[in-house]
């Protein structure tokens, strides 16, 4: 064996070890999804998770619903506002793009729906509950992320763009915990497709 050849071997010897570790933190990341390139999160383990992530960051949520159908999802959320003693906010959404990479971290929903503007930076930050949830749910997240500071979305109605590199749940998976490698630099993520019941995501070995 020449010594490009060791040097690949080694390579890959390191990162086949780095995923080892990365899967004990991440048990939703596993060989067998890597295989079937897929990972499934079912729409009421999205919604526990959203309402959960929400409650705690959003007080004026009452109440809220998600459902999953063939290349949308539904939500409807019961707030309280200033200007408004109760609305029933509903909207309809496309994942237009979903990225999670070493290159790009960043995710895009397109609303079908209108909605009055005071509620749009109100779903603005409910897109940050669910992308923040649908990466957590998928990898079964074990690290302990506490809340980003900072922005994540500026809302451009029907367009939510959100800078995914913000999420505490992704920024875990940039850091180099695992003999030198983050999990991005192991796999990629992305897109995502909306299904009747679940959201899969797309996953496979990094480029």
């Amino acid at each position: 064996m020449g010594l490009k050849e060791k040097v690949l071997e080694l390579g890959k010897l390191g990162r086949t070890a780095a995923f080892e570790m990365a899967s004990k933190r991440f048990p939703g990341m596993t060989e067998e999804a890597l295989r079937e390139g897929w990972i499934p999160v079912p729409a009421q383990v999205l919604e526990a998770g959203v309402r959960d992530y929400a409650t705690k960051h959003l007080p004026q949520l009452q109440g809220l619903t998600l459902r999953c159908t063939p290349a949308k999802v539904d939500v409807t959320a019961d707030a309280e506002f200033a200007w408004l003693a109760a609305a029933r906010l509903s909207m309809a959404f496309a994942i237009d793009e979903l990225a999670l990479s070493r290159a790009a971290q960043r995710a895009m929903l397109r609303c079908s729906d209108e909605v009055v503007v005071e509620g749009r930076n109100f779903l603005g930050k409910l897109a940050v509950a669910f992308f923040s949830t649908l990466v957590d749910r998928a990898l079964q997240s074990r690290i302990e992320t506490s809340a980003a500071e900072t922005e994540h979305t500026v809302v451009d109605w029907p367009v939510i763009p959100v800078d995914l590199s913000q999420l505490p749940q992704v920024q875990a998976l940039t850091q180099p915990r695992f003999a030198g490698f983050g999990l991005l630099d192991l796999v990629e993520i992305g897109p995502a497709v909306v299904e009747d019941g679940y959201v899969k995501l797309k996953v496979g070995w990094a480029r």
